[in-house]
């Protein structure tokens, strides 16, 4: 019996053994699988560490150029704002100014134009008709004679003249027909 326990406990320690072994294989393999995942995030977080470095040197450098810019503008500004003559604008805002009342007074009058010649055109539309313009005109266009006046004759100018005024009135006369 004794042998028998020896044999167990040969066999026992054996067994021991052998799960101490896989576990020590097993805390190993674990150990380089942390080893593993640890170089691994140390590059994470160096290329992270990398890119906020460069992207930390950009904005630098644009704020930088956004800095030089904004005081380049600024001092273009002030230059402009030196090189306005007040008192030359003081005068030319008086000048605009009477330009203004003169221009104004030129459109009032324009205005009073335009009033007239509507009334002198609303006044022509009302003339009475053409036959009572001509009444006491001869047939050769001529006023009629007061007692006294005699007729002697025509000028060449004259009868060329009544000539044209004649085809001129037919031509008109026959135009106007339906």
């Amino acid at each position: 019996m004794l042998n028998r326990r020896l044999n167990l406990s040969t066999v026992g320690i054996v067994a021991l053994s052998l799960l101490a072994g896989l576990f020590i294989a097993l805390l190993i393999g674990v150990s380089g699988w942390l080893l593993f995942v640890g170089i691994q995030f140390r590059r994470t977080v160096a290329a992270i560490s990398l890119t906020l470095a460069q992207s930390q040197s950009e904005w630098t450098t644009s704020l930088k150029e956004l800095r030089n810019i904004l005081s380049e503008h600024r001092s273009l500004t002030d230059a402009s704002i030196k090189n306005i003559n007040g008192e030359k604008l003081s005068i030319s805002v008086e000048k605009l100014e009477v330009t203004t009342k003169y221009l104004t007074q030129v459109a009032r009058r324009n205005e009073n134009a335009a009033i007239a010649i509507g009334r002198f055109v609303q006044h022509i539309i009302n003339l009475p008709d053409a036959d009572s313009v001509t009444e006491g005109v001869t047939e050769e266009g001529y006023a009629a004679a007061e007692p006294g006046e005699r007729f002697i004759a025509r000028s060449r100018v004259a009868a060329d003249d009544a000539t044209a005024l004649a085809e001129e009135s037919a031509e008109v006369t026959e135009t106007d027909r339906p």
